[in-house]
């Protein structure tokens, strides 16, 4: 990733270039139980996007799982546990995101995972509760540093 060319056009919108990117980083065993109890839920339907986030956040150290709608969201959320933090999309197909905030809101154990929308909307009214909202197109470093902070805030995210 760090030349850049083997990104599509349509994701550079997410300032690609401007981000330096680890390629191998040490750790020590404290430092790899920490980083494998970050786990990342990232619900977008634009596949370049989501792609692009995971190797973003997987090469921060974070653990990822991808869903292009709220329906298979959901379904991971279902079965996987521990998700600590979901990055979501607001406009998807099947369901979209605003439904599946909705419904997390409502389950007493999706309720405590918070929700950091992507947005290319300036309207968001319907939100409240959200722990936030990056607009579209947004920069990956402002990506990191939202999940770095969420997870410094909240001792490493860990909900198990």
């Amino acid at each position: 990733l760090s030349d850049h060319r083997d990104i599509p056009e349509q994701v550079k919108l997410w300032d690609v270039s401007r981000l330096d990117i680890k390629r191998s980083t040490t750790l020590n065993n404290k430092d790899l139980s920490k980083h494998f109890r970050r786990r990342i839920l990232i619900v977008e339907d634009d596949p370049d996007i989501r792609s692009t986030l995971q190797d973003i956040l997987e090469t921060e150290g974070y653990h990822t799982f991808i869903s292009s709608n709220g329906s298979e969201a959901l379904s991971i959320l279902d079965s996987v546990p521990g998700i600590g933090l979901v990055l979501m999309d607001i406009n998807m197909p099947v369901m979209s995101g605003k439904k599946l905030f909705e419904i997390m809101k409502n389950t007493p154990i999706l309720s405590k995972i918070p929700v950091v929308f992507l947005s290319g909307s300036t309207t968001d009214h319907d939100l409240k509760g959200a722990a936030g909202i990056l607009r579209k197109p947004t920069r990956l470093e402002d990506v990191i540093s939202t999940v770095e902070n969420f997870y410094s805030r909240s001792n490493n995210g860990s909900l198990f």
